[in-house]
């Protein structure tokens, strides 16, 4: 203690310093034995020593510190508290660190905030997972059989759980309805609206067969509107109803701005539509319906916004220099490859060279091929030429 002292020309001053400090902190020396602490220390531990951790005093932040001649931390439970306790070496008049200032900062606050969040985040994860669970139970596992007709989807979220998403089905003998949809945003809510559209379009057509698609959108947007949620949230989609017999083909749009690509056999048109997205931006939300036809060795591929989003993120557009966007590439594929991989093909070139991490929207694709008839002189896609 004495030595302590004498190495300090004004001890009073040095005490007032300590004592003023809002954190436990005590002076030890080479043997481990505590020569000076601040009244905090001597009040939250009347005056008693903490004592050494358990590998005895070689071990402590005091005697690292002043072995090794600079800071050291550790955190330690005491008393049921957590502290972080950082020694710093205290030199001597020969430059020998023969002293440590020892800190006792508490801690328990921040740790107990750490766990909280810690478990907070396992739970949203946990949560995560059993959206993208639910939101993947929504896909279809397997496409739809009907004759003359191929059906292919590729699906790529860019989080856990997507906003994008597609469904096709069967009303009736010789109808099929599909459409493709964009959430805004990403996580459980764009998730849990996912589920609202398929279930709420499916119970439409499920109680009404030949309703029309702008009736079938209009009725989605009312029951939208009636749950009261924020005005930021809104869904895009475009919804088609097909005759798989005549290839009649009417379909209505909610602001999907992605139009779907109709090739007929001699060129690729967009099937354009003007509507507003599933809101509350508005009371009327009133769309059209358009007609084409799909004959046969037609193909119609529906796609998001995120395959333009992936093309500018992968770089392809420099290594593609022959195609000035995605939608580009995208009518190349369509008219030149075989109906089996113009979905793996397409994104194969759009992918090229990006990362997942990289992706910053969602992708989703559907299309829908139609054969050629027996007698027709339509010819198949050659990749060749």
């Amino acid at each position: 203690m004495e030595r302590f002292m004498l190495h300090n020309r004004n001890p009073q001053f040095l005490q007032h310093v300590m004592d003023s400090l809002a954190d436990m902190t005590r002076v030890v020396n080479s043997r481990g034995e505590t020569v000076w602490m601040n009244d905090r220390m001597r009040r939250i531990l009347d005056g008693a020593s903490p004592g050494d951790p358990e590998g005895g005093f070689e071990e402590s932040p005091c005697a690292r510190a002043m072995v090794k001649g600079r800071a050291h931390s550790v955190t330690r439970r005491y008393r049921g508290r957590t502290y972080k306790v950082t020694a710093s070496p205290l030199c001597d008049w020969e430059g020998g660190a023969a002293f440590a200032i020892e800190v006792w900062r508490d801690v328990t606050g921040e740790m107990r905030m750490r766990d909280r969040i810690i478990s907070q985040n396992r739970k949203l994860t946990q949560d995560l997972l059993f959206a993208r669970r639910l939101q993947q139970a929504l896909l279809p596992d397997r496409m739809p059989k009907a004759n003359q007709y191929f059906f292919d989807a590729l699906y790529h979220p860019c989080e856990a759980v997507g906003g994008d998403f597609y469904d096709l089905f069967s009303v009736g003998d010789d109808t099929l309805v599909f459409y493709i949809a964009d959430v805004a945003g990403h996580g459980v809510t764009a998730a849990m609206l996912t589920v609202f559209f398929s279930q709420t379009v499916r119970s439409v057509l499920h109680v009404t067969r030949d309703a029309a698609t702008d009736e079938v959108l209009r009725e989605v947007s009312d029951r939208f509107s009636q749950m009261g949620l924020e005005e930021h949230l809104y869904i895009t989609a475009w919804l088609g109803c097909l005759d798989i017999v005549t290839g009649r083909l009417r379909y209505s749009n909610a602001g999907h701005v992605a139009a779907p690509l109709l090739w007929d056999g001699n060129d690729v048109r967009p099937l354009e539509l003007p509507g507003l997205p599933v809101c509350r931006w508005t009371e009327d939300a009133r769309c059209r319906v358009g007609e084409a036809v799909l004959p046969p060795g037609g193909r119609l591929l529906l796609h998001t916004d995120g395959l333009s989003d992936a093309w500018r993120s992968s770089g392809a557009a420099e290594e593609l220099a022959g195609y000035e966007s995605a939608r580009e590439l995208a009518r190349s594929c369509l008219m030149t490859q075989p109906e089996e991989i113009v979905l793996p093909s397409l994104w194969d070139q759009v992918s090229r060279g990006m990362d997942e991490q990289d992706m910053t929207d969602d992708v989703a694709m559907l299309l829908i091929a139609r054969e050629p008839a027996a007698d027709s002189a339509f010819a198949r896609p050659n990749p060749d030429g």
